[in-house]
């Protein structure tokens, strides 16, 4: 069991497949998007199998399959079905931008993908340009009404909430998420390095409850608390709410979470700067007992809370990679 010295146990592990992406969303990278990790540096499948499985005997049981955009690297679908066939994996799940799903959700569901998380910050089409820098808004939409079709019964629909932007597609997003019977989240815009972060553009999960909680009664679940998520229920709506409050209701003694990035570095926090070296000391042939040894070193050095926002008043990203080379 992996146990950090506050008694959090690391369940979770992200898995960036690919620094590459699709889309150019502002929040992620900067406009003139990033120079890619060289494709030696890259993780090859074999050694993220290995790494995976690694986790797995220390007590890791969910692994969600991040980028990038995973779906734009060949062999995804057959590396999500050897997870899926790995005992001990009892979550597996899948982040994307949507651009490719309609062509691939049905494979994803067959390779043993239990659940998706989909990224769309708005349901305008000019506003959806504007922000990925594609005109793709629907073939989005086109790829949530395929997994729903092929048997997806849980889809988690992302916003990064935008004063100025997309708070007005509020009561919006309430009807996707009863239209299609999915989760909605909205989360909180965090600063990273590279990214259109401004302190007006940013948006607490507290004010969008309060203008929800004008029209409509929200119903908290009794969820995980480990989750990054507080999920409600709106009476006689189908689907849920959530919102992820990461910059203004940190959650970091809950969190239960490692990343593995697309270039061999296990992150104990998304927002943090501290990384541990695995891709080098397994191309040296490193044993797993030594590999786990990387893993527990990773949980004693996560951080308790996010210092930058709490002392920076969120000027000053500590994070010194752009969101695009972490994966969420």
């Amino acid at each position: 069991m992996l146990r950090d010295k506050s008694g959090r146990v690391i369940e979770s592990l992200r898995v960036s497949v690919t620094d590459r992406c699709n889309l150019r969303c502002r929040y992620c990278m900067p406009p003139e998007g990033v120079e890619f990790i060289e494709h030696d540096e890259i993780l090859r499948y074999e050694e993220m199998d290995r790494i995976i499985r690694v986790a797995v005997h220390l007590g890791v049981y969910k692994v969600r399959l991040t980028g990038g955009e995973p779906l734009v690297r060949k062999g995804l679908i057959d590396f999500a079905r050897r997870l899926g066939q790995l005992e001990g994996i009892r979550k597996l799940s899948l982040t994307t931008n949507g651009i490719l799903l309609s062509q691939y959700a049905a494979s994803l569901k067959e390779a043993g993908v239990d659940y998706l998380n989909i990224s769309l910050d708005t349901l305008n089409r000019e506003k959806f340009r504007q922000i990925t820098r594609f005109d793709r808004l629907n073939t989005v939409l086109d790829g949530i009404r395929t997994a729903k079709a092929v048997g997806f019964s849980l889809i988690k629909v992302n916003v990064v909430s935008m004063r100025g932007f997309n708070d007005k597609e509020l009561f919006d997003f309430v009807d996707f998420a009863d239209t299609h019977n999915i989760v909605v989240r909205f989360i909180e815009y965090m600063p990273f390095s590279g990214n259109a972060w401004q302190h007006d553009t940013f948006l607490a999960s507290q004010e969008l409850k309060t203008r929800l909680q004008t029209r409509y009664t929200l119903i908290p679940l009794d969820d995980d608390p480990s989750a990054p998520a507080r999920i409600y229920k709106i009476p006689g709506k189908l689907g849920y709410i959530g919102f992820i409050s990461s910059v203004s209701e940190s959650f970091c003694h809950l969190c239960n979470r490692l990343r593995l990035t697309a270039d061999g570095h296990l992150r104990p926090c998304l927002h943090g700067s501290i990384e541990i070296d695995v891709k080098h000391p397994l191309r040296r042939g490193a044993s797993d007992a030594e590999l786990a040894e990387l893993f527990r070193e990773a949980v004693d050095r996560k951080p308790a809370f996010h210092q930058d926002f709490l002392d920076n008043h969120f000027h000053s990203p500590a994070c010194d990679r752009e969101m695009v080379r972490i994966g969420g």
